[in-house]
């Protein structure tokens, strides 16, 4: 197994070294240098940048959400960083909620805590919520999306719930702009999700993250 962030590489004889390795971050795949990361930006940017909507779920997608879980941190803040339609916007919640996100958000209690939501801990009521108040009832720091993540024909976006858990919608007004939101805006939760300390792969709680409208 490889170190994603030095290259070292170790080889996981027994189950419990495998386990222990996982632990602290390693993966199968050895990380890019930096050569090969700038053509994979530049490749992605050439391939996503001219699309106006993706379907997820299109092989394009799922390969794309695996490439970008292979990646180191420092890879993901390039990928992030450059401002690719789709691919950068896939590649910030794994930034923020994967692999190392205990580092980056006041340590690693604080993050399993916030991560121990399941079917019957998160407020049902939520999967109802049609504007901003409802949602900010239940999650009051809750972060609504300005960019328009998901083009016509069903316009929406993300909001971030809390440093592990984020839901999709898609607007009732399939003309809306897609861009900024009002309060008076109306729409539907389409996805719940959180992600695992020490993962990258997002765990839906309600409907499907990889299935679009």
């Amino acid at each position: 197994m490889y170190d994603p962030e030095t290259g070292k590489k170790e080889r996981a004889e027994k189950p419990e070294d495998h386990e222990r390795l996982k632990a602290l971050g390693w993966g199968h795949e050895p990380p890019v240098n930096e050569a090969k990361i700038d053509n994979y930006v530049a490749a992605l940017a050439k391939k996503y940048n001219g699309l106006k909507t993706i379907d997820p779920n299109s092989k394009d997608w799922k390969d794309l959400v695996k490439q970008l879980s292979n990646l180191s941190d420092a890879d993901l803040k390039k990928v992030v960083d450059a401002k690719i339609k789709w691919a950068s916007m896939m590649a910030e919640p794994i930034l923020k909620y994967g692999k190392h996100a205990d580092k980056r958000h006041g340590g690693k209690d604080k993050v399993k805590s916030e991560s121990r939501i399941n079917e019957e801990t998160y407020p049902k009521k939520l999967e109802k919520a049609t504007t901003q108040a409802d949602i900010l009832k239940l999650y009051p720091k809750a972060k609504f999306s300005n960019r328009n993540l998901f083009g016509k024909p069903h316009p929406g976006g993300v909001v971030e719930l809390t440093k592990t858990m984020a839901l999709k919608f898609y607007f009732k007004d399939e003309d809306h702009r897609g861009t900024k939101m009002a309060k008076t805006d109306k729409f539907d939760v389409w996805s719940i999700w959180y992600f695992k300390p020490g993962s990258r792969k997002p765990i839906s709680l309600f409907g499907d993250f990889f299935k679009s409208k």
